[in-house]
């Protein structure tokens, strides 16, 4: 999830596997006996050719060890693949690591939803705390006004401006994701205000692309916003989130990076967007019928794998 260390875990990790027995902490596997060290040998990168960006190893691993600095953060989808060898196995193990912002899994809720499914969601899962619909109900009563100069400029204005005041309140649950991190890896700069961040953050790809939800009864006032609306919401949802899905659904084994101590400090709202991603992960990972046949099929045959994740594991990195 967002702001979790996907990124030092991830550059750990690949650390670890390539210089793993020479001085550092041995691995323990869980198909090795207990008490038993496995050795790993000929690890390897490997290019991978899946349309996304290398997972920068060697610039992340450089800041931490020799410059004492953290990397940056995750800006877009990153894979990294590589060959090595275990001496408890007779072929050589190959791994394809993907990974992706935080950001992005809060439009993942878009997925199997219309336009107007996704605004009945979003509006409701606002309405869950007070703090929430206290910031809400600003948005609701400009819809409701009625005015004439409320457009489609001041409805998506007010939309942002409800976007920035849910980022001051710490809330995890804020799409579309490129208000918080858009197609160059600009996030919100660390001074402003949700007034100020509304000139040139954007609830869409871009401008001219973007989108609010609406209530029911608005987008049966106005059919021809809605209709705008609704176009622009099918568009993103094709290009971001059933992008980055579509990959994450052949993966075979997935690691939910959670951060804790932001979770625990902040208001119930974050605790409850957090439920709910972690709800629509669940529900992207193949459940039912077919979770299990992955889940059989990697118990008699661990070679073989159908896309689908088979394992799940939570880690709390703070």
């Amino acid at each position: 999830l967002g702001n979790s260390g996907k990124t030092v875990f991830l550059t750990s990790l690949i650390d670890h596997l390539k210089n793993h027995g020479q001085g550092t902490t041995p691995l323990v596997l869980t198909s090795a006996k207990q008490g038993e060290t496995v050795q790993i040998t000929h690890f390897e990168e490997i290019k991978e050719k899946h349309g996304f960006e290398k997972f920068p190893f060697a610039e992340n691993r450089r800041k931490l060890a020799e410059k004492a600095d953290w990397p940056e953060k995750t800006e877009d989808v990153y894979e990294f693949g590589c060959r090595f060898k275990r001496r408890d196995w007779s072929r050589d193990v190959r791994l394809r690591f993907l990974d992706m912002p935080g950001e992005r899994i809060q439009d993942f809720e878009m997925r199997d939803r219309d336009y107007g499914q996704w605004s009945d969601f979003c509006l409701e899962l606002w309405g869950q705390d007070a703090e929430s619909r206290g910031l809400v109900q600003g948005y609701l009563k400009l819809l409701d006004s009625q005015s004439a100069d409320v457009g489609e400029d001041g409805i998506l204005r007010a939309y942002k401006v409800l976007l920035g005041r849910f980022y001051l309140g710490y809330r995890a649950f804020i799409t579309p994701s490129y208000y918080l991190l858009d197609g160059d890896g600009a996030t919100i700069p660390d001074v402003g205000d949700p007034e100020g961040w509304a000139d040139f953050r954007f609830s869409g790809r871009k401008k001219g692309e973007e989108f609010a939800p609406l209530p029911a009864h608005v987008r049966a006032q106005q059919p021809e916003l809605c209709k705008k609306f609704s176009e622009r919401y099918d568009t993103y949802k094709e290009t971001v989130p059933e992008k980055i899905f579509r990959k994450f659904a052949g993966c075979h084994r997935l690691i939910i990076l959670v951060d804790i101590p932001t979770t625990l400090a902040a208001s119930t709202a974050r605790y409850n967007d957090q439920v709910e991603t972690l709800e629509s992960i669940l529900k992207a990972c193949r459940a039912g019928k077919r979770w299990l046949a992955i889940k059989l099929l990697d118990i008699v045959v661990p070679y073989f794998k159908l896309p689908g994740i088979s394992r799940l594991a939570l880690v709390a990195t703070k």
